[in-house]
């Protein structure tokens, strides 16, 4: 393989680089790193003087050490793709000139690129990354066709415009295939496992008081929440629930509990419950600690979630797998009712503990629940407490203190939901009602152009959950905060983002389904409509149709005339570039007359000849737009002459 064909070769290794680091899977060091491997190759000139040189065989070996290093030392294994990749191109480089080398090199090269970004990343960064490298395969690809030049400033646009739009047309082809293949139940790929996973503070088995209030800055996504009923009955999304404090950490004592297994449709069923239910789909991004989140009070979960575990009962719910998944689930939830029964006294003694150093609790909640007896009364005392007293914040300065719960409640009486939670959480408990902290998430706006919930790490949330009339109640005391109003294109990149995770990337059986339903109920809707259009409208669709129908003759009549101008144009393009044609010479005697290339006059003796069967024998070859190209080339050529 010569130098001017690796040239070429490197474009596609460029493009997947620039793609890595526009979607900040690439550092800057490495990227500049993995640029500066494949600028010499663009600065030299004799490949054999360069190969013996033995500055460029140490640079060369000495880089593909380096860059083996950094696959080696990095825990993640973040850029061991292209640690083989750029092998790949060395290898290349210093190997023997080989027939078809391009070609297998560039397979080589898409499968590990695109299983490089496949396993980093599944969302819309995964589609402009692959996008990006199949224009530099296009282009690629042209500039060794055309002999491997290498010569950047005469690049052929206009054959990157058609194989643009080719480009455009296979993958629309190609999607609607893909949307239209049979799934089945088995077949279903929704967790993609990925080498990088996103760890989350305030979803382990301990939790410190500051973790939530950190990720108040962040805007990375974690899920996306779709309803599909008419609307979800919750506002908050449950990840974690703790019980036992002790020192500003919550941990969790309940033990592990036994999961049912789930059905041939991967449904996991906990409850027949007559109440009124809703059911939503979660679509997860893939973390560490795989937590399953959802609203309470939970009925079914169906999706590919084996194999789960629990955590007393269905508190907390987790799937076990050793690389984090990208997953999407389906989530029915239910409204319960008050049923007169009280909390078994073993789990009493778990949601009513508080540490001895905490007597100042009692002492606070006697003092706000004075002369009241019942369990509504304190709730409301307690809550008016917190909303007449204490700010939200989350510059919290209680680093220096040694009990940040007696800081916030005395001192400084501002801070952060999960200061505001734990704190409800002990007085209910010193109130003798049983309590317990819950994190996850507190559901944004809708999205303003899609029916979806977009959940970032800024959702973050911590409330309480106390047991009263037979359920867990929900009770937040952290006073409310404006959300944020996305911008027009963020919540555009949000959008698409969520159509190409939904539409490509968790395409199953299910999908599929609703695809078919929707069309159906299209299809009877626009057939009751149709019955009820009035005569007139009728008629006039009628007129359309035969309108239609009778157009393409004179369609094809027009085109005809167009062709036959564009012959007569031809003509005289060739009677000004060479002689005057006589008034009974043929065509093909004027053209044996002329002095021009032997390729030039065999191409015009083809496209003449075609224009003579389609005109007057109507048959021919090729058709009348094809043959329309082939006369303006042909007298671009000419004009060039």
């Amino acid at each position: 393989m010569n130098l001017n064909q690796l040239r070429i070769l490197t474009l596609p290794v460029i493009g997947a680089t620039i793609a890595s680091f526009l979607s900040g899977d690439l550092s800057f060091p490495l990227f500049s790193l993995l640029i500066m491997v494949t600028l010499p190759l663009f600065y030299i000139s004799d490949l054999e003087r360069v190969r013996n040189h033995w500055f460029w065989k140490i640079y060369g070996f000495f880089t593909l050490i380096l860059v083996g290093l950094l696959y080696f030392l990095d825990v993640s294994i973040k850029y061991s793709i292209f640690f083989l990749v750029f092998f790949c191109i060395f290898y290349e480089f210093y190997g023997e000139q080989r027939k078809g080398a391009p070609s297998r090199l560039i397979g080589l090269l898409s499968f590990l690129i695109v299983l490089y970004h496949a396993r980093i990343e599944s969302g819309l960064a995964l589609f402009f990354a692959i996008t990006i490298y199949i224009f530099s395969i296009i282009l690629c690809l042209m500039l060794l066709h055309v002999g491997g030049k290498s010569d950047f400033k005469k690049i052929p646009l206009r054959g990157m415009a058609h194989s643009a739009v080719h480009f455009i047309v296979i993958f629309a082809v190609g999607l609607i295939i893909f949307w239209m293949m049979p799934r089945f139940q088995s077949q279903n790929f929704e967790a993609i496992p990925s080498l990088l996973g996103q760890r989350i503070s305030g979803f382990g088995t301990r939790v410190n008081l500051n973790d939530i209030g950190s990720l108040k800055l962040s805007k990375r996504p974690v899920l996306d929440l779709k309803p599909l009923d008419d609307e979800v009955h919750s506002q908050y999304i449950k990840g974690r629930v703790l019980d036992h404090y002790q020192d500003g950490t919550w941990s969790t004592t309940v033990r592990h509990t036994s999961f049912p297994r789930a059905d041939e449709e991967k449904r996991y069923r906990f409850r027949d419950t007559p109440n009124k239910t809703y059911r939503y789909q979660i679509d997860l991004q893939p973390l560490h600690g795989n937590t399953i989140f959802f609203m309470d009070h939970l009925k079914e979960l169906k999706g590919p979630l084996h194999p789960m575990m629990a955590i007393g009962g269905r508190d907390h719910i987790s799937v076990q797998r050793p690389l984090p998944v990208a997953l999407s689930y389906t989530v029915t939830s239910y409204i319960p009712s008050p049923k007169p029964s009280n909390m078994p006294r073993q789990y009493r003694r778990t949601y009513m503990q508080i540490p001895r150093d905490n007597s100042y609790v009692q002492e606070l909640s006697n003092e706000i629940c004075k002369d009241l007896d019942l369990v509504p009364e304190k709730i409301r005392a307690l809550s008016n407490f917190f909303s007449r007293n204490f700010s939200y914040s989350l510059e919290v300065h209680n680093q220096d203190a040694d009990d940040p719960l007696r800081y916030f409640l005395y001192d400084s009486k501002e801070g952060h939901c999960e200061l505001f939670a734990s704190s409800m959480a002990l007085l209910l408990r010193s109130q003798q009602i049983p309590a317990r902290l819950v994190t996850g998430f507190l559901l944004p706006q809708k999205h303003p152009y899609a029916n979806f919930y977009h959940v970032t790490e800024a959702d973050a949330h911590a409330w309480v959950e106390f047991f009263y009339d037979g359920n867990w109640q929900t009770l937040d005391p952290t006073p409310p905060t404006a959300g944020q109003v996305p911008e027009f294109w963020q919540s555009q990149i949000t959008r698409l983002t969520y159509f190409w995770r939904n539409a490509v990337m968790n395409w199953n059986h299910d999908s599929q389904l609703r695809l078919v339903s929707g069309l159906q109920a299209a299809l009877v809707s626009l057939y009751f409509a149709a019955l009820g259009l009035p005569g007139p409208v009728w008629a006039l669709l009628f007129s359309v149709l035969i309108f239609i129908f009778l157009r393409p003759s004179n369609w094809l009549a027009k085109r005809e005339s167009r062709l036959v101008q564009l012959y007569a144009r031809l003509e005289h393009v060739l009677e000004q570039r060479f002689a005057a044609k006589g008034a009974t010479e043929g065509i093909h005697d004027y053209l044996a007359r002329l002095h021009m290339e032997p390729d030039l006059r065999a191409d015009l003796v083809v496209a003449i000849n075609q224009y003579h069967q389609l005109r007057f024998a109507r048959k021919a070859d090729v058709g009348i737009g094809e043959l329309m190209t082939r006369f303006r080339r042909i007298m671009k050529r000419l004009a060039r002459e």
